[in-house]
């Protein structure tokens, strides 16, 4: 069993606060939050006012989605450590959203006050997804629900295959992504059970693996790992040999995103 390298919250919380223009590279957070409003607006069905958190919540995404669909009436609460996105939340929102710079892994709020918990990108970058689990089970309602995406196992593996042919993988240290059926086992035992489960590929494409790299870099997504950046030389080998293995016939370099999508709901019976 390969050894769990550990997050460091504050790089991450830097990274993200630093992101400039975040909004122009968060393709694949958006084909995962659209596909959360389906199961947002049925739950209109059954409750006419709706609590909902997003935790990492990004520049507010979602709430501009929610608004502009106008599918029911709701609180927002809008969650992220990352300061320097809540401040372009706070702007996208106008003030008619609750904004909290606050913790994933340790919820401020009470118990079962929540209808739905929505985390979009997220989870990958806990250090204790279980914590996170326990956070949501308490704040949610009885019959509340969580929706969560995230990118597994099989993320970036162009990038991974190219620095395993430059150099060791435990050398440079590259960020291990959470695999999903590790993940989905946890699930009964924090106390929610499995309403919905998919994984699916998001191909992300670019004129050179640089490119796609500073795509990856400006919305924050660094390696939140608590080790130096890789050497000059040895990243440039690293992407040389990655524009000479996954180029397309149209001349532009992809990389592939692994996206899990799961709905939960709390209890377990």
């Amino acid at each position: 069993m390969k050894e769990k390298k550990y997050i460091y919250k504050k790089r991450v919380m830097k990274n993200f606060s630093r992101a400039k223009n975040y909004d122009r590279h968060t393709s694949y957070h958006n084909i995962s939050l659209q596909k959360s409003i389906p199961w947002i607006s049925g739950y209109f069905n059954s409750s006419p006012f709706l609590n909902i958190l997003d935790a990492g919540c990004g520049t507010a995404k979602l709430y501009e989605i929610l608004a502009h669909e106008n599918i029911g009436k709701f609180n927002y609460f809008g969650l992220d450590f990352a300061y320097g996105l809540l401040k372009e939340a706070r702007l996208k929102t106008g003030g008619k959203a609750h904004l909290v710079c606050a913790d994933a892994e340790n919820l401020p709020f009470r118990e079962g006050v929540l209808d739905i918990i929505v985390s979009n990108m997220t989870l990958h970058w806990l250090p204790s997804p279980e914590r996170f689990l326990e956070e949501c089970r308490l704040a949610l309602k009885e019959d509340g629900i969580l929706i969560i995406s995230f990118l597994a196992e099989g993320t970036l593996k162009e990038l991974f295959a190219s620095a395993g042919k430059i150099s060791s993988l435990s050398d440079i240290g590259l960020f291990d992504f959470p695999e999903i059926t590790l993940f989905s086992n946890k699930i009964p035992a924090a106390g929610f059970k499995i309403l919905a489960e998919e994984a699916f590929d998001f191909v992300e494409k670019d004129r050179s693996a640089l490119k796609l790299l500073k795509k990856m870099n400006n919305i924050g997504a660094k390696n939140p790992l608590n080790r130096d950046s890789l050497k000059p030389n040895l990243l440039k080998n690293i992407l040389r040999e990655y524009d000479r293995n996954y180029m397309d016939e149209d001349g532009m370099v992809y990389a592939t995103y692994k996206i899990a999508f799961l709905i939960l709901k709390k209890g377990t019976i």
